[in-house]
């Protein structure tokens, strides 16, 4: 069993392999679960694509990282 997020990289992490785990947005813009198998990522989409949409000093963010871990239950 395990529990899969989306996530959005404050690094270029296609282009620069980050060491360990890749740095990334805090809790803004908002990644929404809205189900299973879903996520709403209509706030960081735009704030990287739409010049203004993002607040003044915001990390926009690069593109999206999907995450999971393993669950082991015993």
């Amino acid at each position: 069993m395990g529990c899969l997020v989306v996530r959005v990289p404050s690094v270029d992490w296609v282009s620069a392999t980050p060491q360990g785990l890749t740095p990334r947005v805090g809790l803004s813009p908002a990644v929404l679960r809205v189900g299973a198998h879903e996520w709403d990522v209509t706030e960081p989409f735009s704030w990287q694509k739409v010049l203004g949409a993002a607040p003044l000093g915001a990390t926009l963010g690069l593109g999206f990282l999907l995450a999971g871990e393993l669950l082991l239950i015993n």
